[in-house]
């Protein structure tokens, strides 16, 4: 686990984060590209606005160790799926699916499921996680085009619909974590896919999904996340009219932080937009800061939207081809 000293930050840093989670911030020079192994330096880190006053108590997040955080997500992964194709259509060269699956806890998933119509062995899979406000449908050209590329690209549909209740809103991450790891569950056994080139994309709510998963998945080769900064639970916590120190004791459990910092094969691509209104600076940069492993950053001259720039998406392709081994 880290230094309890990278997730403790006083009343400052704390209104700061909030101020920040409202109102946004500006990410570091677009274009720009920070890759390191295992160990090596970080990005630098920008400076953040003052702070007003604020009446707010000082919060230190609590140390929890990563055994009692995987605890959270547990199931069988070999349980019975339930998978239903309920459609299936061919635009193109494409044959696209669409299914419903179970995250093991009562709840039903649909998805997305775009392959070429001529397969030839087994493909990597890929699973996208949509941001909030987003649909499955948002992802349809970049899963086509990768189908087209020789992958098996997977879009889930998991809705984000917070309560600020501490309680309801722990149970709606762990459910669309649950839902993207049986997602892989789902590739894993497939004829047409190859269940050891396995990655994983999510944007924004989807994306601060995927830092979870990151942390738990033995599976992965590579992590995209877009639009999401190191702790999500400040921007749910950013609306509060109350003492969001209850809510925050509960929901900073899934910050990506916590996930990202453990070791794994997995190479992780972080991708932020410059002129963007969710993620505040330093938590882009606190998050390459802790991610382990080897990292790229990517910083783009656009808004939160990461999903349609030609450049945010020739990087993905660039990235899922070196991860996943295609040619």
């Amino acid at each position: 686990m880290r230094r309890r000293g990278v997730l403790q930050f006083g009343v400052a840093g704390l209104a700061a984060m909030l101020v920040q989670g409202c109102t946004g911030g500006k990410t570091t020079a677009g274009g720009a590209t920070t890759t390191t192994g295992s160990g090596g330096a970080t990005s630098a880190a920008p400076s953040s606005p003052a702070a007003p006053p604020v009446a707010l108590p000082v919060y230190s997040p609590p140390t929890i160790p990563f055994a009692t955080l995987k605890k959270l997500y547990s199931y069988d992964q070999s349980s019975f799926l339930d998978a239903v194709l309920t459609n299936q259509t061919r635009p193109g060269a494409v044959i696209v699916e669409d299914v419903t699956f179970s995250d093991t806890r009562g709840g039903t998933i649909p998805a997305y499921v775009v392959t070429p119509q001529s397969v030839k062995g087994r493909m990597p899979g890929i699973v996208f996680a949509p941001g909030a406000g987003q649909t499955r449908d948002t992802w349809m050209p970049e899963l086509t085009a990768l189908a087209a590329a020789g992958f098996t690209a997977m879009v889930t549909g998991v809705d984000y619909k917070p309560t600020e209740n501490a309680a309801a809103d722990s149970t709606m991450v762990v459910n669309g974590v649950l839902a993207q790891r049986r997602a892989l569950d789902l590739l894993s056994r497939r004829d047409d896919t190859d269940p050891t080139r396995l990655a994983v994309v999510g944007h924004g709510w989807g994306g601060a999904l995927m830092e979870i998963v990151a942390g738990l998945e033995a599976r992965l080769s590579g992590v995209v996340v877009a639009d999401v900064g190191s702790r999500f639970s400040l921007s749910m916590a950013a609306s509060m009219k109350t003492d969001p120190k209850p809510y925050l004791d509960q929901l900073t459990r899934f910050d990506g932080v916590r996930y990202l910092s453990q070791a794994g094969k997995r190479q992780v691509l972080m991708q932020f937009g410059t002129k963007g209104q969710s993620v505040p600076p330093a938590q882009a940069a606190e998050l390459f800061t802790v991610t382990t492993g080897v990292k790229q950053r990517k910083d783009y001259d656009t808004s939160d939207d990461l999903v349609t720039p030609a450049a945010a998406v020739a990087d993905r392709l660039v990235f899922f081809k070196k991860v996943l081994k295609v040619k």
